[in-house]
């Protein structure tokens, strides 16, 4: 019981707050708060626990005198004026027994007091503000898909422009925009076009004449930004009845061209074409009892068209390596130095060459003898013989360079296939430095022409090789094709 009395003292400030609670509500809070304590007491001395009973009536006595916010009951009568059963929550109690005494407060209309332990109120501001992101971001993304659909500004800049000029009258000047810049497009009268031919070419800054500048005498179109500095002039303006600047004063004719002030060259005249009109083709008259069928080149079907079947013939080693090495010298890339020897003589020039060849050709054994012959007799008869050589064709690698490095050869044929090239791969150079003409002929047995050094200088520095296969280069024009294609559709 002291326990009781010490918990239940009050002070002269709790006794005026108890008794204005009192006149309010019926009940104050020391009357509370002993009922818990002696709820408490007794679930001790009953052996129950002590933290179920104690929150349920702690949690009861606070919604019973908090001041309510709205339409909410305020007075919630004694637990041993309702009956409560110490097990019941709150709620269901006060729903089970309600009261009459309810208290509006007019001064607040908060729905959910503040310090809401289930934070509904901030839930509802996040979830409010987050529909304006999410909004936004989804309109957002929505654009840039919808702008990703439309043309960049590099097609746009060489796309062409349609304009209809029915509705421009003579005389008149129109102004459209162009690759961002405006154009003037004039329909010109007879007057202005005569204005424009009389116009003498020599008093012209720039000189051009009117039938350059136009397709149709009747239209002009110039580009509506002035030479000088950018700036863009006035139609129908200036001394001469087309264009002015107002910027820095410069005067233009009726044909666009710059005739006073400070711009230097004339208005541009963008290239224009005349839009193909669509053809209407002509529907062919098809004979239904003959029906189309495409052929089938399978086995048992129609007749192949004629083909290179070359590549499909399986052919002796001795061949295939020869094609193969002819291929493989086609598609690698071949240095000048080994390029040369595939630019050879052409056929007539080699004929000619092997003719003058034939009869100097080198002495056999026989005609040596011959000759040897004819001058022991000459000598037995007490003639002089002849000493002198005869001029015949050298041949040997060796004994060929020994005459070239003594600038004693005259004429130098190379063949084209030594195998190993590397034999006679600096020959040619040889023969460049020590200035000798050379020729490269086909064939190890024919031999060449000395017109062939002017070729020399040409050949000498050219690249060979990279030549690609029947079906690369297929595709290579058909690529080529479609870039001439849509160059063309560009300039249109």
């Amino acid at each position: 019981m002291r326990m009781l009395r010490w918990m239940c003292g009050l002070t002269r400030r709790d006794r005026v707050r108890n008794e204005t609670i009192r006149e309010k509500v019926g009940v104050t809070p020391v009357e509370y708060k002993t009922r818990e304590v002696r709820l408490r007491w007794f679930g001790h001395v009953m052996g129950r626990g002590m933290d179920a009973p104690v929150r349920r009536c702690e949690r009861l006595a606070l919604d019973g005198f908090r001041r309510g916010r709205g339409f909410s009951s305020n007075s919630v009568s004694p637990a041993n004026q309702m009956g409560l059963v110490p097990d019941l929550p709150a709620t269901v109690a006060a729903i089970k027994n309600p009261t009459s005494k309810i208290v509006y407060d007019e001064s607040n209309h908060e729905r959910f007091p503040p310090g809401d332990p289930s934070k509904r109120a901030f839930a509802y501001f996040v979830l409010t503000g987050g529909r304006f992101v999410y909004a936004s971001l989804l309109r957002l993304l929505i654009l840039k898909f919808v702008l990703s659909m439309s043309a960049s500004k590099d097609v746009l800049a060489l796309a062409s422009l349609e304009v209809d000029l029915s509705s421009i009258e003579p005389g008149s000047t129109v102004t459209v925009k162009w690759r961002g810049k405006p154009v003037f497009i004039r329909r010109r009268t007879d007057d202005d076009i005569k204005l424009a031919n009389s116009v003498d070419l020599t008093s012209l800054r720039d000189p051009q004449q009117d039938a350059e500048r136009v397709k149709n005498p009747e239209w002009l179109v110039v580009v509506g930004v002035c030479t000088h500095l950018g700036c863009i002039p006035l139609p129908n303006a200036g001394d001469f009845g087309g264009w002015f600047c107002p910027c820095h004063g410069s005067h233009y004719d009726i044909s666009g061209r710059i005739r006073k002030g400070p711009a230097p060259y004339n208005l541009e005249a963008p290239k224009k074409g005349v839009v193909a009109k669509k053809k209407t083709e002509k529907l062919k008259v098809v004979n239904p009892l003959f029906e189309k069928r495409s052929k089938q080149f399978g086995i048992g079907g129609a007749l192949r068209p004629k083909k290179d079947l070359s590549r499909f013939v399986r052919w002796p080693q001795g061949v295939q390596i020869q094609r193969k090495k002819r291929i493989l010298k086609q598609r690698l890339k071949v240095p000048p130095a080994l390029n040369q020897f595939s630019k050879t003589l052409d056929k007539n020039i080699a004929t000619n060459l092997f003719k003058m060849l034939l009869k100097y050709r080198p002495e056999d054994k026989a005609t040596k003898k011959e000759r040897l012959v004819k001058r022991a007799q000459t000598e037995a008869e007490g003639k002089t013989p002849e000493t002198k050589k005869p001029i015949v064709v050298k041949y040997g690698l060796k004994h060929i360079t020994y005459l070239i490095e003594q600038n004693k050869a005259q004429l130098v044929v190379i063949a084209h296939d030594v195998d190993p090239i590397e034999l006679v791969v600096w020959l040619p150079a040889l023969c460049r430095k020590m200035e000798i003409p050379y020729c490269i002929v086909k064939g190890k047995a024919r031999l060449g022409s000395a017109n062939f050094n002017d070729k020399y200088e040409e050949n000498r520095k050219k690249w060979g090789g990279g030549i690609m296969g029947t079906k690369s280069q297929a595709r290579t024009k058909a690529k080529e094709r479609v870039f001439a294609k849509e160059a063309a559709q560009r300039l249109k």
